[in-house]
């Protein structure tokens, strides 16, 4: 019970980074090999190189896209913590805004945080993926 209230409260904090920017703060509180997979697309990303490249991408280009914030809901589990919520944003090449529903699952590791689920439509996880999006690997079957 105190390990898994140890890793909910680095969910927490790794929440926190985000939203502040915080690239040292979001690898304080990862396993040394995170994971990042991406559904429906069933792809993802791996390692400490790819996740700083998606982050450096998205607090420079996704962040400042972002219009509007919905949470929707937040669960608790055993192994996991998820945010589902709406998210408005300005698509690069045009001026309209888009709303997008985004659930994401911040998994936890043998002592840190795994890594991240993200389930969203194509065109989003396309702006969120940014330049990485050529370098996903598919998820193998289990």
């Amino acid at each position: 019970m105190e390990k898994q209230q140890s890793l909910l409260q680095r969910a927490w904090d790794y929440t926190d980074f985000v939203s502040r920017g915080d690239l040292d703060g979001i690898f304080s509180v990862l396993e040394p090999e995170p994971i990042f997979d991406l559904f429906p697309i069933s792809r993802r990303f791996i390692g400490k190189p790819r996740i700083k490249r998606y982050f450096t991408h998205f607090f420079s280009e996704v962040q400042p896209r972002i219009k509007g914030f919905k949470s929707r809901s937040e669960l608790i589990g055993e192994s996991s913590v998820g945010h589902e919520y709406d998210i408005t944003v300005s698509m690069p090449n045009t001026s309209a805004l888009s709303t997008h529903r985004v659930f994401a699952l911040i998994i936890f590791g043998p002592d840190r945080l795994l890594g991240e689920r993200i389930y969203s439509d194509e065109k989003m996880l396309r702006m969120l993926i940014g330049p990485l999006w050529n370098a996903l690997e598919p998820i193998p079957a289990d």
